[in-house]
């Protein structure tokens, strides 16, 4: 069979078009990349909670009443957990299976916060897009993405997510946001309730993700920045104010869609940060 070396050349470009191009619709661009260190071993992940419980504990004068009672809080949990990462001497103590044996509906009745979705205006701003609709939802006001984007260093690739939390702390009196690298699913869920049930307060992650036909994830992403706004009973499922996804699906959306703990719990896993703002 004899082939048009022409048509044959055009063939080729054109598939090459169309699997660089389409993604695009639906791909997040590549967020948040650098900023904060990878963790140096499983037993590392309490390190940077604790080391900003010892700084806001040297300016607890400083502190409104508000965020006394959050930190207060937040070192009882930490607390809780050290104690018995001595006892089981595993800093990954629980499994996500181990911990499905035990009912948690009675200890986490369903909860959502009123938050409005901050559109991202373009593929690399999820982190000052975040951070507008955190900041919005905790005083009622907030700044331009641009403005805040630049007080963050935001570049094309992706956000500092350490800016994030010196941001958010030195534009409200409410709670003392931490970096959080724990990944078991226990810990998880005391964080995330905490800041739901307890502080009134979105927990801001860190994630990557790949939309598949078997999970809930809404588009793929190499990193994304993102707020928790909501779990339903037991915390099987959390709920997630996105603010990409008015940017890919159009105004109408509400920015808001449910993936189950698993799914959250891996997407954290699979960004090299481990990052969970709290």
């Amino acid at each position: 069979m004899k082939i048009n070396l022409k048509n044959f050349i055009i063939c080729l470009l054109a598939i090459f078009c169309l699997i660089n191009v389409l993604p695009m619709n639906y791909v997040s661009a590549q967020e948040d990349i650098g900023g904060g260190a990878k963790l140096k071993s499983e037993n590392d992940f309490f390190e940077r909670e604790e080391n900003m419980i010892r700084k806001l504990k040297k300016k607890k004068s400083q502190l409104s009443q508000s965020q006394k009672k959050d930190l207060e809080a937040k070192m009882k949990i930490i607390d809780e957990e050290n104690n018995l990462l001595k006892i089981e001497g595993n800093a990954y103590g629980s499994t996500l299976e181990d911990d499905e044996l035990v009912s948690t509906e009675t200890i986490y009745p369903a909860r959502k916060l009123n938050m409005k979705s901050c559109k991202q205006i373009n593929g690399y701003y999820c982190g000052p897009a975040t951070t507008k609709q955190t900041l919005q939802y905790i005083t009622g006001k907030s700044y331009k993405q641009g403005d805040i984007a630049k007080a963050l260093g935001t570049t094309k690739d992706g956000t500092d997510g350490t800016q994030i939390i010196k941001y958010l702390n030195m534009k409200q009196k409410k709670v003392n946001y931490m970096i959080s690298t724990t990944t078991n699913i226990t810990e998880l869920k005391k964080r995330i309730c905490h800041d739901i049930t307890v502080a009134n307060t979105p927990p801001i992650v860190r994630l990557k993700f790949e939309q598949k036909k078997d999970n809930n994830w809404q588009f793929s992403t190499k990193g994304h920045f993102l707020n928790i706004s909501g779990y339903s009973r037991g915390m099987k499922k959390v709920q997630l104010t996105d603010p990409n996804i008015r940017r890919l699906f159009g105004n109408d959306k509400t920015g808001k869609y449910d993936v189950t703990i698993k799914e959250l719990r891996q997407a954290l896993i699979d960004h090299p940060n481990h990052h969970m703002y709290w």
